[in-house]
């Protein structure tokens, strides 16, 4: 299956995963909402719930390798870290 992400580049899924640009999607929500919602809360449990979020998500990627290539893998991973930066 082949998913056109941004025009002209198209990352290859398998099969099964049709339904993964929805789980980074949700993933790419919870950051947000933890950002929006953890705002009164002290720095310190904001990093805790980030981290919590980007290590769910790193793990089921690992578990599941919805991607036919190494390479789209790791720029998922890349960005999904990216977003996680300093606000």
């Amino acid at each position: 299956m082949s998913a056109q992400v941004v025009p002209g580049v198209h990352v290859s899924c398998r099969d099964n995963f049709w339904y993964w640009e929805s789980v980074v999607l949700v993933q790419t929500l919870g950051l947000v909402a933890a950002q929006v919602f953890a705002i009164a809360l002290d720095g310190f449990f904001q990093l805790a719930i980030t981290l919590l979020i980007l290590m769910a998500g790193g793990l089921v990627l690992a578990h599941c390798h919805p991607f036919e290539q190494e390479g789209p893998q790791v720029v998922q991973v890349c960005i999904v870290t990216l977003q996680a930066g300093p606000d």
